[in-house]
């Protein structure tokens, strides 16, 4: 994305949230850009309502996929039933897609990419929360286990 149309963008929702009390609500961002047609955010919206309406349903049919949880005889502990692995978002071109956690788990590639996954996304967690002390700890663990 060009850094102008990201600027614009920024400077957008930063107005926004100064409007509405320091604040940035998804409704108030929505209801800006209905209301203001030559804005930087507007084009990031579909406006028509059919294909708006099919794409809500498909995030919504994946955050469903996402939060299914099965609880398993042997630990009673709740477990994810499905993972999305980067590999079938990326190199299939399919739109991705949600694997079996057991079938992930118990093949030695795919759960060496799971692992990996698992590995960037607590590095761009820690990158989000490092000013927290409170986390510490957490942080140094995860280098121990980095050094290991």
């Amino acid at each position: 994305m060009p850094s102008k149309l990201r600027e614009a963008r920024q400077a957008e929702l930063e107005a926004i949230r100064l409007d509405n009390d320091g604040i940035l609500r998804a409704h108030d961002v929505v209801d800006y850009a209905q209301d203001h047609e030559d804005s930087a955010i507007r084009e990031w919206f579909d406006w028509d309502d059919d294909s708006a309406a099919y794409h809500h349903r498909l995030n919504q049919a994946r955050q469903l996929i996402h939060v299914y949880v099965r609880v398993e005889h042997v630990s009673l502990a709740p477990t994810r039933t499905y993972v999305s692995l980067e590999s079938d978002r990326y190199e299939r071109g399919t739109g991705g897609g949600y694997r079996e956690i057991r079938d992930v788990l118990t093949d030695p590639v795919k759960r060496g990419e799971l692992v990996a996954q698992a590995l960037k996304e607590a590095g761009i967690w820690r990158s989000k929360y490092q000013h927290l002390d409170e986390l510490a700890r957490i942080f140094d663990a995860m280098d121990e286990e980095d050094a290991a």
